[in-house]
């Protein structure tokens, strides 16, 4: 067994007290005793605080190994730190750029994130095993690098990124919202030339076909629902769904090309098109579909099914073929994606519901998953797990538009800690 012997520099003591009276003042008012509240504040922050100096020492030597002077000095310098380069030694260059940050539980995430991406790898294997290392370290403070094929996050042991804030909740678009961010469209494309008669070109979304996996199924089908009634009430005289080929296939985009009514937005005393216009125009949708019920929910409305009463054959869950229905209703998912393939596991071990343990949810997924999932730990899997299926941003909750709760008070999907996922299908 070998011993790591860490050995400070000889003014390491001395730096660290200026260190701390440059920096520790932020939070807590000077006094006159310097050397006793720098003291007392060293033992709390340690105690309670990430990225204590060992840990960035030890980030600091594996990411030396890996990346030149100019690439570490460079990511530095992008957020204006510029650590002293006459250190030589590159792991000692980022232990002085990481004890030049304000705010280490911000920037080192960043810095992190900005060294994991795939774009500085032209080996997938020496990216994961860099990254495997860094976590080996991250671990001591409850922090993990999760990377994808396009970016890298470093996320808290609550499954959300640390670099940056989770987004404040917004209040859910309902059908009318969507019928004005359409008529504004087109107010502020009309009012560029006020020319009548010219077709408009209106993003719909993500066309299924497209190889880019993060689209927004509920999104397109809002949109292309308020291009459908704003033509049924004429103010769209005519339209046609036409597709852009971005990246040779890996972007598909649909456009709505539509001719519009002009006068239903512009006023007699002012030519341009008005806000007045938009909310006349929206009243009027509202009132043309005044038995629909405006709100969240009627996202989910398939106006061409005759189911009754939301449930089908006692399950909210059901499947044909491998597209899903909730209630009843079909749901548009991108079956790339890791949420569509890891639920297809949950389904396929319980599709009428029940608990089933993480040992056997994890060799499923794994079955399906095999190159993303091959080298990920217990831990990591379940983690892997909760995140696809019931994370509020970007989960299969989330994309289904499935409420938190059902009828019966229960989620849908939920996590039994340590055990397992109790997948709630049965109704009542």
């Amino acid at each position: 067994m070998s011993i790591c012997i860490l050995q400070l520099p000889p003014d390491f003591e001395e730096r660290y007290k200026k260190y701390r009276a440059k920096f520790g003042d932020k939070h807590t008012k000077r006094t006159q005793d310097v050397a006793t509240e720098t003291k007392e504040r060293t033992v709390r922050d340690f105690a309670t605080a990430k990225f204590g100096l060992a840990v960035k020492e030890k980030l600091s030597r594996i990411i030396a190994e890996q990346f030149t002077t100019n690439e570490i000095m460079n990511v530095f310098t992008d957020i204006n730190i510029h650590p002293d380069k006459s250190l030589f030694a590159k792991w000692k260059i980022t232990l002085d750029a990481f004890g030049m940050m304000s705010e280490p539980e911000e920037g080192i995430p960043h810095i992190l994130e900005v060294l994991c991406h795939p774009l500085n790898f032209q080996d997938p294997k020496v990216r994961r095993d860099f990254v495997k290392r860094l976590n080996a370290v991250l671990a001591y403070d409850k922090l993990e690098i999760f990377i994808t094929d396009k970016d890298a996050k470093v996320l808290g042991d609550d499954g959300f990124p640390v670099s940056a804030p989770p987004a404040p909740t917004e209040a859910p678009k309902t059908s009318t919202d969507y019928v004005k961010e359409v008529l504004n469209f087109f107010k502020n494309e009309y009012n560029k030339v006020r020319i009548s008669g010219l077709p408009y070109e209106y993003s719909i979304g993500e066309n299924v076909n497209s190889q880019q996996t993060d689209q927004d199924a509920d999104v397109y089908s809002a949109r292309l629902k308020a291009i459908e009634r704003l033509k049924e009430v004429g103010f769209i005289t005519e339209y046609t769904i036409e597709e852009r080929v971005e990246n040779e296939g890996y972007y598909v985009w649909d456009y709505a090309v539509c001719k519009i009514d002009e006068s239903k937005l512009t006023q007699k005393e002012a030519p341009s098109a008005t806000a007045a216009g938009v909310n006349n125009v929206a009243e009027t949708i509202v009132r043309h579909y005044h038995h629909f019920d405006n709100s969240i929910q009627e996202k989910g409305i398939d106006l061409n099914h005759k189911f009754e009463g939301g449930k089908k054959d006692g399950f909210y869950i059901t499947k044909k073929d491998d597209d899903f229905s909730y209630k009843g209703r079909y749901i548009n998912l991108s079956k790339k994606t890791d949420y569509y393939k890891v639920f297809s596991a949950l389904y396929a071990k319980l599709p009428s519901g029940g608990e089933v343990s993480y040992k056997d949810l994890i060799a499923e997924i794994k079955s399906r998953l095999p190159h993303k999932t091959e080298e990920k730990t217990s831990d990591e899997m379940q983690k892997f797990i909760q995140r696809n299926l019931t994370d509020k941003q970007n989960g299969f909750m989330r994309y289904a538009g499935i409420p938190e709760t059902e009828d019966n008070g229960k989620p849908l999907i939920a996590v039994n800690r340590g055990n397992g996922i109790v997948f709630n299908n049965k109704t009542g």
